[in-house]
């Protein structure tokens, strides 16, 4: 089973970039340009991993965390904050908002294909 995923940056470069990597692990993945159009793409698709930020125009990250893990189909749903805002209080508000993990921007390719497969028992692609 292909997994889906989706990424959340305002930032054209870094959503083609964390896509890149993504697709590279065997991820069918879709983009979204701040939380509020996350959001409404999480009403009509379910999504098993999504990677997003937190600094963004008209929904933030932690806004949209908040929301996603209200509800039922996103309580458990694997969350990445990747983001410029690392001060120890922008990171508790990404935890308490319910991020699975916050990393700090930029991320190595390596390190993203890593945590992804970790939270995702193996990632997008087939497992052996």
């Amino acid at each position: 089973m292909v997994l889906k995923a989706l990424v959340v940056d305002d930032s054209l470069t870094v959503r083609g970039y964390h896509s890149h990597i993504l697709q590279e692990a065997g991820f069918e993945v879709e983009q979204s340009v701040n939380g509020y159009e996350a959001l409404e793409k999480t009403l009509l698709d379910i999504y098993h991993l999504l990677v997003i930020d937190i600094n963004m125009p008209k929904l933030d990250g932690v806004s949209l965390l908040k929301q996603l893990r209200q509800r039922e189909e996103y309580a458990d749903i694997p969350v990445l904050v990747v983001s410029t805002e690392t001060s120890e209080q922008d990171i508790r508000a990404g935890l308490v908002a319910g991020a699975t993990i916050y990393l700090a921007k930029p991320i190595h390719p390596e390190t993203l294909t890593f945590l992804v497969k970790i939270f995702t028992a193996g990632g997008g692609g087939d497992c052996d």
